[in-house]
C-alpha cells in the first residue's frame, strides 16, 4: 500500500500546481488626487498595474496642445476599486488619448512584457464624432511587434471598427490566438488613427476621436499546465508501481 501512495502523493501534488492568474493594467490619461476626486492633470502613465513589469503607453500625432487630453469617459472603477472621474463628454473635468481637426501621424502605441503570460486583450471606451463631413470609423491599423521586429498585421477588416454614435461605446480586442506574443518580450502594440480633415474657412467639421479607459488582460501561462503535469505523474506512477513489483 505504501508503494501506491507515495506516487499518488506527488500525482495529486504535480497536478495542484497547474492553473492561471489574471494581470491587468489600465491607462486612464489622467492625474487625480484621491478615488473619485478632481481630476488634476493629464498623463500618459499607467493608472493601474498588476503586471510584473510595467507596460507603457505612447500616444503621437495631434493638432492643438490646448486641447490635449480633454474630454474623458465617465466615470470608471478599476480592477483595484479605484474610481477615475469623467463625464463622458468633451468638458475637461475626464481626460482622454484624444486627435481633433487637423491632427496627423495619429496613434497609440503599448509596450509590455508578455514573459510567463498569454491571452492578451484590450478593451477601449471610444467616442468619435464631427459636426459636419464623415465621422471616423476604424483604426486604420492594429500592428504588432516583437523585440524590435517590423510591424505586423494583428486585426483586418472588421475588428477595426469602433463606435461612431457621437458618446464613448465599447472596443475590444482580442489577441488571445496571436502566439507570436505570448511569453515574448518587449511586445508592442500600435492603434493607429486616419489622419483627421482640418477645419476649413466657412466649414466647421470638428471631428474628433477620443480613447480611454485602455485596459490591458492577460492570463498567467500555467507551468506546467495540467495535463503535462498528469501524463507526467501517471508514468512516474507506472514505473513506481513496476517497480515495487
Amino acid at each position: 500500500m505504501k508503494s501506491f501512495l507515495f506516487p499518488l502523493s506527488i500525482l495529486l501534488c504535480v497536478s495542484a500546481s497547474a492553473g492561471a492568474a489574471t494581470v491587468q493594467a489600465l491607462f486612464t490619461a489622467q492625474t487625480q488626487g484621491s478615488s473619485g476626486g478632481a481630476v488634476t492633470g493629464y498623463s500618459a502613465t499607467v493608472s493601474a498595474n498588476t503586471f510584473p513589469v510595467v507596460p507603457t503607453l505612447v500616444k503621437a500625432g495631434g493638432a492643438s496642445s490646448g486641447n490635449q487630453g480633454n474630454g474623458g469617459a465617465s466615470s470608471y472603477t478599476d480592477f483595484n476599486g479605484y474610481t477615475w472621474t469623467g463625464d463622458g463628454g468633451t468638458a475637461s473635468s475626464g481626460r482622454s488619448f484624444n486627435w481633433i481637426s487637423g491632427a496627423a501621424n495619429n496613434s497609440i502605441t503599448i509596450t509590455l512584457d508578455m514573459v510567463g503570460f498569454q491571452d492578451l486583450t484590450i478593451a477601449i471606451a471610444i467616442r468619435s464624432a464631427a459636426d459636419t463631413g464623415t465621422v471616423v470609423s476604424a483604426f486604420s491599423a492594429i500592428e504588432y511587434s516583437v523585440n524590435g521586429s517590423a510591424f505586423t498585421a494583428a486585426a483586418t477588416g472588421s475588428a477595426l471598427n469602433f463606435p461612431t454614435a457621437g458618446s464613448f461605446g465599447a472596443f475590444n480586442l482580442d489577441l488571445t490566438s496571436l502566439a507570436a506574443i505570448e511569453d515574448a518580450t518587449s511586445v508592442q502594440i500600435r492603434f493607429s488613427v486616419p489622419n483627421i480633415p482640418a477645419n476649413e474657412t466657412g466649414v466647421q467639421f470638428n471631428t474628433s476621436v477620443r480613447l480611454d479607459n485602455v485596459l490591458l488582460t492577460a492570463q498567467t501561462i500555467p507551468e506546467p499546465s495540467a495535463a503535462v503535469s498528469v501524463i507526467s505523474a501517471l508514468g512516474l506512477l507506472g514505473l513506481l508501481r513496476r517497480r515495487s513489483a
